[in-house]
């Protein structure tokens, strides 16, 4: 753990920024749905916009991030922290989603350039880093949905509480500022392989496992705090528990990860993972109580926490060096979308008939990421 962390300072700054952002959102959609004037569908589509944002970052983050050298990270994490505030000050659908959209196209770039620097230095130095980086994002998402809550019970307003978190993420932005030259395989050259060398077929498998990890974890963040609230009865403020649980045992499993990783491989712990993460996302959807929703919000998250980091890892032992990066992308592109069509299905479906079947489409979609491991596996036995 400690080996992870001396060569983590950088990125894992930079993911705990994006922790700071997106538990500071979970835990104000109650206040953001009721400010912009908006039903569970509006809400929704808005948050779909981000989606967009997030797609387009990903096409581009390959060469972007690079060329931006050791300067990435902590430029990066400047701007998605300042667009950060503008979604408090939306009282309308257009006012909603053009902020979301920036928020979206902002944190997708930071967190894409994020994973394809622990990536290469993982690749190069075959220390497990992914689960200890993203831990860091899930603890911090955790203590910034319990933050926001708090102020959320004191009445401070969305304005207030988003300029508070982005104060909060300009810190991080100081320590991830790397100390030493950007790796020579992060750097686009003439020798970066074509996107048709890109191993596709192990692409789009970790794609679906990405996608149905980002559906299930941006959905529960997004909407639990709603959920406890409207369809459980909690007091306002006391939505939050729901994020912060889930970001709280995320953060557990994703620092437990880093040593079963070590003695399950990957591929196993993605598949047990996936099984968890289902059967947690069913339980929420019949959940009689606040403390039975807050268990199966434990028992997603559990699931989910390793889903995410060892699917990049899976992915990046099939693609030769100068393609990491662009493979992760080229995966991400989808899985990503997925991080913000979740709370877009969910607001949809919803709307139309309960959060209790949208939670139970999450689940199904969650199951995915069984065959989808299980065929990566395939592929590597084949070799």
């Amino acid at each position: 753990m400690w080996e992870a962390a001396k060569s983590s300072r950088a990125t894992a700054a930079a993911l705990g920024a994006i922790g700071v952002m997106w538990g500071c959102i979970a835990a104000l959609v109650p206040d953001l749905k009721q400010q912009a004037g908006l039903d569970q569908a509006g809400l929704g589509i808005a948050l779909f916009f981000a989606a967009f944002g997030g797609f387009v970052s990903m096409y581009l983050a390959p060469r972007t991030v690079p060329r931006l050298g050791a300067h990435a990270l902590p430029m990066l994490t400047v701007i998605a922290g300042l667009v950060l505030i503008l979604p408090g000050f939306a009282t309308g659908f257009a006012a909603l989603a053009g902020p979301l959209f920036l928020l979206g196209l902002s944190i997708a770039m930071l967190d894409m350039g994020a994973n394809m620097r622990i990536a290469e230095t993982e690749a190069e130095t075959g220390v497990p880093l992914m689960n200890f980086n993203h831990g860091i994002f899930s603890l911090v998402f955790a203590l910034s949905a319990l933050f926001s809550g708090f102020l959320r019970a004191q009445g401070a307003s969305p304005p207030q509480i988003l300029t508070a978190s982005c104060v909060i993420i300009l810190c991080f932005a100081a320590y991830s500022i790397e100390r030493k030259t950007v790796e020579a395989g992060t750097r686009p050259t003439s020798q970066t392989p074509h996107d048709a060398a890109l191993p596709w077929r192990a692409i789009l498998l970790a794609a679906v496992i990405l996608f149905a990890a980002f559906v299930g974890e941006n959905a529960i963040e997004s909407w639990t705090a709603l959920y406890l609230e409207t369809e459980l009865q909690a007091a306002a403020g006391e939505g939050s528990l729901g994020p912060f649980a889930f970001g709280a045992v995320m953060a557990v499993g994703r620092f437990s990860g880093q040593l079963f990783v070590r003695r399950l491989g990957p591929q196993r712990l993605v598949f047990i993972s996936g099984v968890l993460g289902a059967t947690g996302a069913c339980l929420l959807a019949i959940a009689p109580s606040q403390t039975v929703a807050i268990l199966a919000i434990g028992i997603t998250a559990l699931g989910l926490s390793t889903v995410v980091p060892n699917a990049n890892t899976l992915l990046v032992m099939f693609a030769a060096k100068g393609q990491r990066g662009l493979a992760l992308s080229r995966a991400w592109m989808v899985g990503f979308v997925g991080f913000f069509i979740g709370p877009s299905m969910i607001g949809l479906i919803a709307e139309a008939t309960s959060l209790r079947v949208a939670f139970g489409c999450v689940a199904g979609l969650i199951a995915l990421i069984l065959p989808a491991v299980m065929g990566l596996g395939r592929m590597r036995a084949r070799g």
